[in-house]
């Protein structure tokens, strides 16, 4: 009897937890400050976010308290205790002291003992046939484990684990029947989760809905199963992650019905078609390009084929173009997709500056889960150079400046980092390799190769060390010198070395002007930590240069600077400002420090 009531009580907390969620809010709409007293087991970020009370970033710095609605508060409150009871303390209270004059209102919280999960067992049920499921497989690893603090979060994770590991096995109709039973006395939990499995399937027919206007044969390329596979229920998800990413579909929804044929299950994928059309516009400030401006057109579609075809223009003190471009997504399959675009642009060098036109057509495939490689056909013309006088004097003297130029572009990245934007643990490696024949004017030939490798190590949480070493060389023999100066190798700025300007440091002609290298060299070391809030700072060192020749280090070739900086979490990834400063003199940069205004880190 006692074990059924506290199987009532348990499922009363969920119902209320539900009933909040989806609450109304009325009373005074006065709003008074308030203060949370008694709360150690969690930080007091998380209990305010799940009492859906907001406070400014400025608010938390200067330690004001937030402000709700004086008719708000009891909601809060309660909100708060459901936040404790979802977390494993049942007996958790809250009372409010309502606010007087100047003093904020109180939510006084008592946390009580939290209780433990004390076992968990996964079971078949009655009538399922022996060996059907393999219960000590699916209670391996599952996100409940005995001993810790309950939390619904998990209990209810677990269940999707187990359910999801049986659809795995070809079980697409596979039930999951979660049961916790607390027991306050001994502040314990037993949790039990009973499967049917069901019948293992195999794939029968795969149709579409909502796809009328879409290129099916692009749909189905999207798909990592066909009619005869076995069910996997991680191949439905990868699936609908390809048909997203098309951009057509603003909803994707798989639905698995028995078969005509015995053991088949037939999939029905709802799809809900969205914009095929869009403009963006956008303008923002960056240390080095200063005001910048972007607008841009993109269909979707095009004649009826499913084509990303688009145009853009941007603008900025160092770099401006004018693109076209079209994007052909799952060629042959979903790993492979067709690219190509055409861009007549100008770039501002620091004793130089020149037009472009290019044009480059190829494919990207993801050749395994971290591993992705690309190749282009590159076909470049400089269209003019204005040299400042210095750097006439060097082209005069042999520098190449206007060229034509065919190439192939070769790029393979491997990453294991764990988030794109801010990633705390990982590795990120990129080789880039461009063997280029320059038309005309003796037909040089070279090649150019890049390796970029970065390491983040997580020391604490919110702690990061990233690590990145940069290396390049131009490869023409004795003929390195003609390699035109547009291919050149230049060092110094916001993603490079920090306390230069962009692109200021690399070999220098006899007349004193940047002539780039043909060999490339650099090092950064980051430790990133938590501040307040979603403030976080960085500390910074970089070294390097770009060298005459690949790993040719004269005398006096090393720059490096160092600094601090400080960033904000948003959901776009991280906002801020690094102050650098150099380590070395250098007569192109009379500034001993630089700013830098960065969306994301240096590297």
């Amino acid at each position: 009897m006692a074990r059924l009531r506290a199987a009532f009580y348990f499922a009363f907390v969920l119902l209320a937890l539900s009933a909040v969620s989806v609450a109304g809010k009325a009373g005074d709409t006065t709003r008074v400050p308030v203060r949370l007293e008694g709360v150690s087991a969690f930080p007091l970020r998380d209990v305010l976010a799940a009492a859906g009370i907001q406070q400014s970033v400025v608010g938390r710095f200067l330690r004001h308290p937030p402000k709700v609605e004086r008719g708000d508060v009891e909601a809060e409150a309660e909100a708060v205790r459901l936040f404790y009871q979802r977390h494993g303390y049942f007996e958790a209270a809250a009372s409010v002291e309502p606010a007087k004059n100047e003093s904020p209102a109180v939510i006084r919280v008592a946390e009580g003992e939290p209780c433990r999960v004390g076992s968990v067992a996964v079971t078949t049920a009655e009538g399922t046939p022996a060996g059907e499921a393999d219960t000590a497989v699916l209670e391996r690893g599952l996100p409940i484990q005995s001993g810790e603090v309950f939390s619904v979060d998990h209990y209810e994770g677990a269940a999707d684990v187990i359910a999801s590991r049986l659809k795995e096995n070809g079980r697409p109709f596979a039930d999951v029947a979660p049961a916790a039973v607390v027991d306050l006395a001994a502040h314990s939990v037993a949790v039990t989760y009973t499967v049917k499995p069901g019948s293992r399937y195999t794939v029968g027919a795969v149709t579409f809905a909502g796809a009328d206007t879409s290129e099916v044969r692009i749909l189905r390329r999207a798909l990592a199963f066909g009619p005869g596979d076995v069910y996997r229920q991680s191949k439905v998800e990868s699936s609908r992650d390809a048909l997203y990413k098309l951009g057509l579909f603003e909803s994707v929804t798989f639905v698995n019905t028995p078969g005509k044929a015995p053991g088949t299950v037939d999939v029905l994928v709802r799809l809900k078609e969205g914009r095929l059309h869009r403009i963006r516009l956008g303008a923002g400030y960056g240390t080095e390009d200063r005001l910048r401006g972007q607008v841009r057109w993109e269909t979707l579609r095009f004649a009826r084929h499913t084509l990303l075809l688009g145009a853009e223009a941007k603008a900025s003190s160092i770099d401006s173009r004018l693109q076209g471009y079209l994007r052909r997504p799952y060629v042959w399959d979903s790993k492979t997709t067709f690219l190509s675009d055409l861009t007549l642009g100008r770039k501002v060098e620091q004793d130089f500056r020149y037009g472009y036109v290019k044009a480059q057509a190829g494919l990207q495939r993801k050749v395994a889960p971290r591993l992705q490689g690309s190749a282009f056909l590159v076909l470049e013309r400089v269209l003019q150079f204005a040299p400042d006088q210095t750097l006439d004097h060097a082209i005069k003297a042999g520098a190449r400046d206007i060229a034509t130029m065919a190439s192939v572009a070769a790029n393979l990245t491997y990453t294991t980092t764990d988030a794109p934007l801010d990633p705390a643990r990982g590795v990120m490696a990129n080789l880039y390799l461009e063997p280029t024949q320059v038309i005309g004017g003796g037909g040089l030939f070279f090649t150019k190769a890049i390796l970029d490798g970065r390491q983040f190590v997580g020391l604490a949480p919110g702690w990061v060390l990233a690590f990145r070493l940069r290396a390049g060389g131009i490869f023409a023999g004795a003929n390195r010198g003609e390699v035109p100066l547009t291919r050149r190798f230049y060092a110094g700025g916001a993603n490079s070395i920090r306390g230069y300007a962009y692109n200021s440091l690399g070999p220098l002609s006899a007349q004193g002007a940047l002539v780039g290298g043909a060999g490339l060299l650099e090092s950064s070391a980051e430790l990133r930590f938590p501040l307040k809030g979603g403030l976080r700072g960085v500390a910074f060192l970089d070294a390097g240069n770009a060298t005459s020749a690949p790993f040719k280090f004269s005398q006096g070739w090393l720059r490096a600077g160092t600094g601090m900086g400080i960033r904000y979490m948003t959901p776009v990834g991280p906002l801020g400002l690094d102050l650098a400063w150099r380590l070395k003199k250098d007569p192109l940069n009379p500034s001993p420090y630089q700013v830098y205004f960065f969306i994301g880190y240096a590297f």
